[in-house]
């Protein structure tokens, strides 16, 4: 799991979202391949460590299993 700075500052409507909320981001990084990856939202307010550790809480609920550096994410059928 790895900081995403690219979702940095996304809103839409200029509305701040809810604690934990979930996006799905296009990872950049090579090993990737543009893989849609979801990310949750650090908003200005919360605390990083809070909020990484809720990641890894939750992370079950996207991913079934890690290849290498990188998670499976789940299908949306599942």
């Amino acid at each position: 799991m790895k900081e995403n700075q690219l979702g940095d500052g996304i809103q839409r409507g200029k509305h701040q979202r809810s604690k934990w909320h979930i996006k799905d981001l296009t990872c950049f990084n090579p090993k990737c391949a543009g893989m849609i990856t979801k990310n949750i939202e650090v908003r200005f307010c919360d605390d990083y460590g809070e909020v990484f550790n809720k990641a890894i809480e939750i992370r079950g609920e996207y991913y079934d299993e890690r290849i290498g550096d990188f998670d499976v994410q789940r299908s949306k059928a599942s």
